[in-house]
């Protein structure tokens, strides 16, 4: 039986989930690469300003995050 996040893992691309609040939940094992996160459990409860991020590219997530909290009324 293959787990959730091994299936997750072999998907390709950069994957990662947050929680209402906006921070990481998880992510898969490329996104840990790209990140040089040692595991992918050390994504877990940091948002995206704790990453090393451009302005820009905070405003583009926050955005879509938020859009994505209203389009699935969660």
């Amino acid at each position: 039986m293959i787990s959730n996040i091994n299936l997750i893992n072999q998907l390709p691309g950069y994957l990662a989930w947050k929680n209402k609040s906006f921070q990481y939940l998880g992510c898969n094992t490329n996104l840990a690469r790209l990140l040089q996160l040692k595991d992918t459990n050390e994504i877990v409860g940091l948002a995206d300003e704790d990453l090393e991020t451009s302005e820009e590219s905070l405003k583009f997530y926050r955005k879509y995050d938020q859009l994505a909290l209203i389009y699935y009324r969660v």
